[in-house]
């Protein structure tokens, strides 16, 4: 398939644990786990927890936004999860990426109220849902590859 820079968007601030100031161990497995399997498949990923090392090394709102729309504007794909609870940051991303006619993969939990703007973004540009109960569900990672080896079949078929 067609190797991609993949933009993974996740709720960081709202997840981190406040004792210590950085993402709770099970998202950072979780993260570090999908980051290690996409890069494994050939892709570059760009996920700003890891580059901010978990949350030990938090960059300014000056420095994280230019930044992460630079990351965003190169992307080829972004996978992304709105938050349960909602994240901000996120939804902010996401406009971005719709705007820039990104494709998108949104991961959408099956009891959380979203926005109509979220659920409708598939009206503007290239959205495919997918919709969890556990964000640590192992079928989730699977989910993830099974979406990433389809969207790289399908570019190679078209170029």
């Amino acid at each position: 398939g067609i190797l991609m820079h993949i933009f993974l968007a996740f709720p960081f601030s709202e997840l981190c644990d406040k004792n210590i100031g950085t993402l709770k161990s099970q998202y950072i497995n979780f993260l570090n786990n999908v980051r290690n399997d996409l890069i494994h498949l050939g892709h570059s990923v760009f996920l700003a927890h890891y580059r901010e090392k978990w949350g030990k090394e938090l960059m300014g709102p000056m420095e994280c936004t230019p930044a992460d729309y630079e990351e965003m504007k190169r992307a080829d794909l972004v996978i992304s999860y709105p938050g349960s609870p909602i994240s901000g940051g996120v939804h902010i991303e996401l406009g971005w990426a719709s705007s820039l006619g990104k494709r998108i993969l949104l991961f959408l939990k099956d009891d959380q109220p979203y926005s109509p703007l979220i659920l409708g973004l598939e009206t503007i540009c290239d959205v495919q849902i997918v919709r969890y109960q556990n964000i640590f569900d192992h079928h989730i990672r699977e989910q993830i590859i099974y979406q990433v080896n389809h969207i790289s079949i399908a570019e190679r078929s078209i170029s």
